[in-house]
């Protein structure tokens, strides 16, 4: 039940009275639950710098936002910042103040001057913000903050830690970093290392309302890293990589070099993908795939054929080889990167008699959102286990483990290649598993061993799925 505040000023005197300096004391009365162990210990924990790695649905969130409201409200004329690395994420915890505040409405309503949806003001002129990180920390700049809660601690860049800890220099000033572990890299590892900070590890298997039983089914079916992160809340190697070194590993094979296509009735086809040099080091890399039905299976399997790279080629010569590769490997597609330099060798295969170009020419621009599901579904043919490397083509497995990513203001994944060693072999990697799937010559092909297979399944032993015909 709420508990009732006689008067209003001064706030902070009749908090303390009232919950006898226990902030844990305040979220049992206040927010209506009562704290769990490790929620106490950081409730009542005055260190000024605090550093918790949590897994998943631990009630981080709520300690926090509890930890949030008892500052502003115990001591006057404060700063409380929140934030997040997006808006949407720093309201996760905004909400969980406004729903408590909503659940006494008969106290604060004598208790706060402002109340919008990222700024509250209560009459002691303390006041709670809740604003995005940013990639840069530009809107904070300007903030003094007397208490600083940074939620999703590990995927804010550094330069917005850079920006954020000038506003945090008074002698009574509080940190606090909270989120899951994105692997030994960035501010979050770094300060998980400091012996300035005192660190908090919140498990799953700490939470009272996890079940035993899901934790161990969430571990056999989730790969070993991310159950880690996820449910161990464990700072793990190379986390912030794209593609799982283990499944590169697993992908590479030894296969002597091919010269052109196999006839061989599993083969279901050849696809291009051209990633055209932009500028300085880059090159111009051509990969050619070859995709195969596997045995008892309704996808295919692919592997790399054909790999080459060349630097400084003029986009004729460029254009010239892409047709070449066509001739020999007579590909169902091709795809082609035409960001920049690349629009102009497809405008120059386009111009070519239609007897010279027997494909499909496919231009793909390379936007945050379009390399984003390009990789995705790269790193999806690897985690299934359909797709393979000549272990030759090392420059290619180089770039895929060293390829990492970053999440945007605005949520958005994106691809970060390494600056040494660079992304153009990937790319191309990329480019042609994306249009061998795309291609409507690959989905009609799909579409037909679908029916196929529902159709042998009905023969034998009658409809899998007695209300479901098979596919078009």
């Amino acid at each position: 039940m709420p508990i009732p505040i006689r008067g209003t000023r001064p706030i902070a005197k009749v908090i303390r009275r009232i919950f006898k300096n226990d902030p844990a004391l305040f979220m049992s009365k206040i927010y209506g639950m009562k704290p769990f162990q490790y929620q106490t210990e950081f409730l009542r924990d005055d260190h000024p710098y605090i550093i918790v790695a949590s897994a998943r649905q631990v009630g981080k969130s709520t300690m926090v936002s509890a930890r949030a409201l008892w500052e502003a409200l115990a001591n006057d004329g404060i700063t409380v910042l929140i934030l997040a690395p997006t808006f949407r994420q720093s309201q996760i915890t905004f909400r969980k103040i406004r729903a408590a505040i909503e659940r006494n409405k008969r106290i604060f309503s004598r208790l706060i001057k402002r109340l919008r949806s990222d700024y509250i003001q209560f009459i002691n002129d303390s006041e709670i913000y809740c604003l995005p990180a940013g990639e840069e920390g530009i809107t904070i700049r300007g903030f003094t903050a007397d208490v600083l809660i940074i939620d999703e601690a590990a995927f804010v860049p550094d330069e917005v830690f850079a920006s954020v800890l000038p506003s945090i220099t008074t002698r009574h000033s509080k940190l606090y970093l909270l989120g899951t572990p994105a692997g030994k890299t960035g501010f979050f590892w770094k300060a998980w290392n400091n012996p300035q900070f005192k660190r908090y590890r919140i498990r799953a298997s700490d939470c009272p309302i996890h079940k035993k039983e899901k934790i161990e089914l969430a571990k056999t079916l989730m790969p070993s890293l991310k159950f880690k992160t996820e449910y161990e809340a464990e700072f793990v190697e190379e986390m912030d990589t794209f593609f799982s070194p283990s499944d590169i590993n697993s992908a590479v094979i030894d296969i002597p070099p091919l010269t052109g296509p196999i006839n061989n009735p599993a083969i279901r086809g050849y696809y291009i993908g051209v990633d055209v040099a932009r500028m300085g080091k880059d090159e111009t890399v051509y990969i050619v795939i070859e995709a195969s039905k596997a045995e008892s299976d309704l996808q295919p399997v692919y592997r790399i054929v054909y790999a080459k790279a060349e630097a400084k080629t003029p986009l004729t010569a460029v254009a010239e080889n892409v047709k070449e590769l066509i001739r020999i490997w007579k590909p169902k597609a091709v795809a082609i990167d035409e960001t920049g330099m690349g629009g102009g060798v497809i405008d120059i295969l386009r111009s070519y008699e239609e007897e010279e170009i027997t494909t499909q020419i496919i231009g793909i621009t390379f936007t945050l959102k379009t390399k984003a599901d390009l990789y995705r579904r790269l790193r999806l043919l690897f985690e299934q286990r359909r797709i393979f490397i000549p272990s030759r083509f090392e420059r290619l497995i180089n770039q895929l483990k060293a390829i990492r990513y970053q999440y945007t203001q605005s949520g958005n994944l994106k691809i970060l290649p390494d600056d040494n060693i660079g992304d153009d072999w990937a790319d191309a990697l990329a480019l042609a598993t994306y249009v061998a799937y795309e291609t409507s010559t690959f989905k009609a092909a799909f579409l037909e061993d679908m029916a196929d297979y529902f159709a042998k399944q009905n023969a034998m032993s009658g409809p899998l799925f007695p209300n479901m015909m098979p596919p078009p």
